[in-house]
């Protein structure tokens, strides 16, 4: 088997999009239908700008103005998701890198959830920290400086980081490994996997790897096409879903992204 790109993308378009509140929703779990604009919805639109334009442009619309109905419109986004978002995105939403821990902040309600701003405002993030999402966050801003400024200090930064993130790697326990023991999370392989297809530099030192049986199990939800968030590799050597997590649209989004 092997990931289904379309099933995916029709996965946000058709379960993920509300069409009352013209944004996407968290998760298919039964309390995932709040709307995260630093996350989810960016991600959203950065998938769905490159295979349905008219829908990518109602979300990013809707996202402003009720950014700006909730008293907002003038607020700067720090997120650590900046760095793989759509440059229009960016702009239109006002949102930049930052290197913090998250505070989460209720910008109030809509007719089926809350929009919600997971803002990067909160203690400094180390480079050190056990945590893929985080490390490849840092990879990946440090490159561009590097490509933007041909510092040797953002280069050596970022090598440094990126190998100790392929030292992670366990085929064993499904993919890369952090401070999270009991399961792998698919936006975090997917991460790991968008630096080395963006770097050559990084290529140079080591590339990704995929374990093996990524998408042989129940990964992707094979009626939906969505990407489950955790899995695990069982007693036999097969990736699947942990049992009890659901389909959402960051780690579908964020697979999306990596892999086509």
């Amino acid at each position: 088997m092997t990931l289904d790109i379309n099933a995916a993308i029709n996965f946000l378009r058709n379960s993920m999009y509300n069409t009352t509140d013209k944004m996407a929703r968290e998760s298919t779990k039964p309390t995932g239908n709040n709307y995260y604009v630093n996350s989810a919805n960016g991600l959203y639109f950065t998938v769905l700008h490159e295979t349905d334009i008219s829908n990518a442009t109602e979300l990013l619309n809707q996202c402003v103005q009720k950014k700006s109905d909730f008293g907002k419109g003038n607020t700067t986004i720090y997120s650590m998701w900046a760095d793989i978002l759509h440059p229009l995105w960016l702009s239109k939403m006002k949102v930049q890198y930052a290197f913090k821990n998250t505070v989460e902040d209720n910008w109030g309600s809509l007719t089926n959830g809350d929009m919600l701003n997971n803002n990067a405002t909160g203690s400094n993030r180390s480079s050190t920290k056990n945590k893929l999402n985080a490390l490849c966050a840092y990879v990946t801003h440090e490159m561009i400086s590097y490509n933007n400024t041909g510092s040797s200090t953002n280069l050596n930064n970022a090598s440094a980081v990126w190998s100790t993130i392929l030292s992670k790697f366990d085929d064993n326990a499904g993919g890369y490994v952090d401070a999270i023991t009991d399961y792998r999370e698919a936006y975090k392989q997917a991460l790991v996997k968008i630096c080395s297809n963006r770097f050559p530099e990084l290529r140079a030192i080591g590339e990704y790897q995929e374990a093996s049986g990524l998408w042989d199990g129940s990964l992707q939800d094979e009626t939906s096409g969505g990407i489950y968030m955790r899995y695990i590799r069982d007693g036999n050597g097969d990736i699947l879903n942990n049992g009890s997590t659901f389909c959402n649209t960051e780690a579908t989004a964020a697979i999306i992204i990596a892999y086509r």
